[in-house]
């Protein structure tokens, strides 16, 4: 498993700003675990994105999943400023993980370092409205958790969870839960004289997401 998505990264991925591509694949804390640095290159310039651990799975009991932790500056090498969220990189990459991931896969994504999506979840914007929740329904998630388990050390910061549906009645039951959340969260903001600039942002994208889903 994430065969596909390693070869692909190894190879290199072109995006609209630059070439992503991945450092050596090492093990991780178990065989069933493998962590990799994943880069951006702009011709000479250089950055560190993201730590990405891929975990396959131990059958019956846990499905795989994938995490992601990014690095603190995200700054290139000649200090040029470097922009990664809501970039066509994030949406390269999400996808990319989204794709690999299999039927009640998981995507962890810690957000300390997204301001927009860890202010916006403060203020109790519903999960798939976020910025990174958005990104992550695009592709595929229906499920979502916001959640920090302390680990000794190995836990990373608070993460945005996203989960595929197991079956096609798993996803009709979420996208049901969605619908019902997205139209409250709109409902309620709607009342007020006054939202700020976040919530407007999750009323755009609250309004979009009714607009397109589909429940069969």
């Amino acid at each position: 498993m994430f065969e596909e998505c390693l070869s692909l990264l190894s190879k290199g991925i072109a995006s609209n700003d630059g070439i992503i591509g991945i450092t050596d694949i090492l093990p991780g804390r178990s065989s069933n675990e493998k962590r990799a640095m994943v880069f951006l290159k702009q011709d000479k310039d250089f950055v560190n994105l993201m730590d990405v651990t891929f975990f396959v799975g131990v059958k019956p009991w846990y499905h795989p999943w994938i995490e992601i932790t990014y690095t603190y500056d995200l700054k290139m090498d000649d200090q040029k400023v470097f922009l990664y969220f809501s970039s066509d990189i994030e949406q390269t990459l999400v996808r990319l993980f989204c794709d690999a991931l299999p039927p009640a896969g998981k995507l962890f994504v810690s957000y300390d370092s997204d301001d927009e999506t860890r202010r916006g979840l403060m203020m109790n914007i519903p999960m798939v409205l976020s910025r990174l929740g958005f990104i992550m329904y695009t592709y595929g998630c229906t499920w979502f958790k916001d959640w920090y388990f302390p680990e000794g050390g190995f836990e990373g910061g608070q993460k945005l969870q996203g989960e595929k549906p197991l079956t096609p009645a798993d996803k009709k039951r979420h996208l049901y839960q969605l619908k019902n959340e997205v139209s409250d969260f709109i409902v309620e903001k709607k009342k007020q004289s006054f939202i700020s600039a976040f919530e407007e942002k999750a009323l755009n994208r609250g309004n979009i997401f009714l607009k397109n889903i589909s429940i069969d």
